[in-house]
Parts: C-alpha cells; structure tokens; sequence
C-alpha cells in the first residue's frame, strides 16, 4: 500500500525509486530534495499516512445518473485497474453497498497519465483525471459550481477524479 503522493516532475531516478520500494510514490525528485531541509513535520488524521491505504472521500455525482449507477459502473472500470487508487474507488463504491454484478466490461484501456475508458453495457466510460476531461470536453461543458468545487478540493490536497457514461445527461 501507498503512503504518500506529491506531485511534481520527476528529476531523482534513484531516490523515487527507492521510495517505491518502500510503498511510498513521490511524484518529483525536486520533493525529497526538499524534505531534506525539513525540520518537523504534521500529519494529518485521515487515514492515508497512519493507515497506509487511499479511501474515497467524497463522491459528487453530477446529472440525472443514480448515485449507485454511477458508483457500479466506477466500481467494474477501476476493479480491472492497476493504479493506487483503483482499489480505494472499489471499496468505496462496496461501503455504499453497491456490489455490482450484472455489467459486462469490454474494451478497458489505460489511458497514460489521464485514466481508463471501457465499454460496459454497449456505453463507453471514462474514469481518469481533469486533463482527460479537459481533452474529452467534458470539463469545460461543466458549470461553474462543479468547477469551484473542483478546484476547492485540489487546493487542499484532495485528488479529484471523473466519471462519464456515455447516453442521455451528463455524469
């Protein structure tokens, strides 16, 4: 498991390396440089340092979408993906009690550096992060209100995440 996520460029090969080793992704070299000058550190109560584990903190469901629709279908795209968080969404979408059984994943593809896009059911989703929807145009059809939400989360650190299913609304 994880423990922690800073993101920057990558510059000290080794350094990362070695932290991966040790369950740690540190996303810029230029972060353990840094933490070298530092004298205390504070962390927070969360869970994700104490605990070693990412968990889904909050899920905004956008358009006329059933929460637990949405959830299913983010639950069977991240179930099938390899990156930290996947399995963080899966138990998220399990703690609201959606388990979901009857869809049928086809075509799930990494997108590099962006997330994943799949067909479940004959609609095409994608789940990745706000530079796939910003290329999608997706991000920019949204309102201004989901925007400032948005980007109120990544201003305190949060890691903000998309869905889309393809069809009628917008989610």
């Amino acid at each position: 498991p994880c423990s922690l996520i800073i993101s920057t460029p990558v510059t000290y090969v080794a350094g990362l390396a070695a932290c991966a080793q040790k369950g740690i992704i540190v996303k810029g070299g230029q972060h353990l440089e840094t933490l070298g000058k530092v004298k205390f550190i504070a962390f927070d109560k969360t869970g994700t340092l104490s605990e070693g584990v990412f968990q889904m903190l909050h899920f905004n469901e956008i358009g006329n979408r059933d929460r637990k629709e949405v959830l299913a279908y983010l639950s069977v795209m991240e179930a099938s993906a390899s990156h930290p968080l996947a399995d963080a969404l899966v138990k998220g979408a399990a703690n609201e009690n959606v388990i979901p059984t009857n869809l049928q994943l086809k075509e799930h593809t990494l997108l590099p550096g962006e997330g994943v896009v799949g067909v479940i059911d004959k609609k095409k989703v994608h789940v990745g992060n706000k530079r796939l929807f910003v290329r999608l145009g997706l991000y920019q059809a949204g309102d201004s209100s989901t925007k400032a939400t948005v980007e109120g989360r990544v201003s305190t650190a949060g890691k903000i995440g998309f869905v889309s299913i393809e069809g009628e609304g917008k989610t």
